[in-house]
């Protein structure tokens, strides 16, 4: 889970959404379910740096699985009510957790012996 300390210096009805890929956003995406387009995390303003944190599930408790040579990319995005110049968001000690599964390889089949028609006497 990708843990989120975040910092807003706005008033403004500020949202956070993420979202992740395992093509760099070319050929797919996914939003994340706790802080999607279509349901944002609200973020209030925090002028002396970031002390809310967040935890957020990237594919809830199925995770997301990469195969060897895949990357992840995670993006946020961030919308502002204001027109100030002074609109910006600081994201501090972002820490993306996982696991790894082991995955056995195929058993090969060595003979040790062969024999064609008719049997061995």
């Amino acid at each position: 889970m990708p843990y989120h300390p975040l910092a807003l210096y706005t008033q403004s009805n500020t949202k956070l959404a993420l979202a992740y890929s395992k093509s760099a956003f070319t050929s797919d995406s996914a939003d994340v379910a706790a802080a999607s387009f279509a349901s944002p995390i609200s973020v209030t303003q925090q002028n002396t740096g970031p002390t809310t944190n967040y935890a957020l599930a990237l594919n809830g408790s199925s995770g997301v699985v990469l195969n060897p040579g895949q990357t992840l990319t995670i993006r946020a995005y961030l919308s502002c009510g204001s027109s100030s110049p002074n609109r910006y968001a600081m994201f501090k000690d972002v820490i993306v957790k996982g696991s790894s599964t082991a995955v056995a390889a195929t058993p090969s089949i060595v003979a040790a012996a062969a024999w064609l028609n008719p049997a061995p006497p």
